[in-house]
């Protein structure tokens, strides 16, 4: 897999979320990104791996 970055949109269809959300997830320190000018830009990697393994998610009751 590359380490390719990757614009919030892009990482939004990945890690099938709004872009308001992974905004908000950037701007709290969830996900590691980069903000240049008004842009956030994440890696590739991140996006896939918040994913598969999304932190604070609530656990459901059975």
């Amino acid at each position: 897999m590359s380490n390719k970055n990757i614009s919030i949109a892009q990482a939004a269809k990945i890690m099938q979320r709004s872009v308001s959300e992974v905004r908000r997830l950037c701007a709290n320190g969830i996900i590691v990104a980069n903000k240049i000018g008004r842009d956030w830009i994440i890696s590739e990697a991140d996006a896939r791996t918040y994913k598969s393994n999304p932190r604070g998610k609530p656990s459901q009751k059975k």
